[in-house]
């Protein structure tokens, strides 16, 4: 399917998905997927359980555009990938996390054929009390607190954009 012939506001496909449609596939062995860390941080809302998202900037290489849980690349610094999860938390929502609070949800490995993978590590940790999350402005475009079902409806509206592991971990 070609992108023009997408709803509006959908993402493209991934270049990589797009050319394995096309029936092209990248020359050589798949790239090895860096090692990343996300986070699912949850509050008791007004109505039960919310979750703080953000949106990627549309110029993103990486699902730009996308609505995601704070999270990033496992930097060199980072003593592994609950390190990364605390460090991408306090530098893209300005939330202070103690890495006990991380509880480990699962592991998604982008598909061989895109040029950008990643080995990312899923958590869910409770915001901390007395704190509140906000996009940092950068990367990011915007942040709001959804219920799962709410950012799911949304998604399913063309409202905004999920990136599957988002997606499955909220139906989760």
């Amino acid at each position: 399917m070609a992108a023009a012939h997408r709803p509006a506001g959908r993402l493209p496909f991934p270049p990589g998905l797009q050319a394995f449609l096309e029936g092209k596939l990248p020359p050589g062995p798949p790239p090895t997927p860096r090692p990343a860390a996300t986070v699912a941080l949850v509050r008791d809302g007004d109505n039960g359980l919310e979750t703080f998202l953000v949106r990627r900037a549309r110029g993103m290489k990486f699902l730009g555009g996308a609505h995601v849980f704070p999270g990033g690349r496992v930097d060199e610094s980072d003593a592994g990938p609950e390190a990364a999860a605390v460090r991408e938390v306090r530098e893209e929502v300005a939330v202070e996390l103690d890495p006990a609070a991380l509880r480990p949800w699962s592991r998604w490995i982008t598909p061989e054929v895109e040029t950008r993978r990643f080995d990312a590590r899923f958590y869910v940790a409770p915001l901390p009390e007395g704190q509140q999350a906000r996009a940092v402005e950068g990367e990011l475009v915007e942040g709001c607190w959804y219920r799962p079902a709410d950012a799911v409806a949304h998604a399913h509206a063309g409202r905004i954009v999920l990136a599957p592991p988002t997606l499955w971990t909220l139906l989760e």
